[in-house]
């Protein structure tokens, strides 16, 4: 099984930097609930997703988890596979059991259990949700529809 699939870097510095403003200046970040049990996680998520890529894809969300915060060993079931970007200074790898992951990744996040132990830094990525399997995911196609609408 394929646990995560690194990607190119392809935003801007400019792109960058306007999402990781957005996440620093908004109010409106929710509080993150498992899926399974309901309960509160360790993650809030802004939900930046429009009709252009909804039709493209699940969702485009900023996530945020505070210093320390944990998101402990998990996989989603609202989704296949996450694309996900880091934002921040000092950004904590994430997990999967075989071990680190780092910079721009796709995520198999319905089959490989994965974690986050933050460091004690403000963690922010941008997230992309997609409801199609890691294996089947065109990597080039992905990355440009996400640079159209960026």
């Amino acid at each position: 099984m394929t646990e995560y699939i690194n990607i190119p870097p392809f935003l801007t510095y400019n792109q960058i930097a306007k999402l990781y403003n957005l996440s620093l200046a908004s109010p409106d970040f929710k509080k993150h609930n498992n899926t399974i049990s309901g309960t509160e996680s360790d993650i809030y998520y802004l939900n930046i997703t429009d009709g252009f890529i909804q039709d493209k894809v699940m969702h485009a969300s900023l996530m945020k988890m505070e210093p320390n915060a944990i998101q402990d060993w998990h996989t989603d079931f609202t989704r296949s596979t996450a694309l996900i970007y880091p934002l921040s200074p000092n950004y904590q790898l994430g997990q999967v059991e075989s071990g680190y992951y780092s910079g721009p990744v796709l995520l198999n996040v319905s089959k490989a259990k994965h974690a986050v132990f933050n460091n004690n830094a403000v963690r922010i990525n941008f997230n992309v949700g997609l409801n199609i399997p890691i294996d089947k995911i065109n990597i080039s196609e992905t990355i440009d529809l996400i640079k159209k609408w960026i």
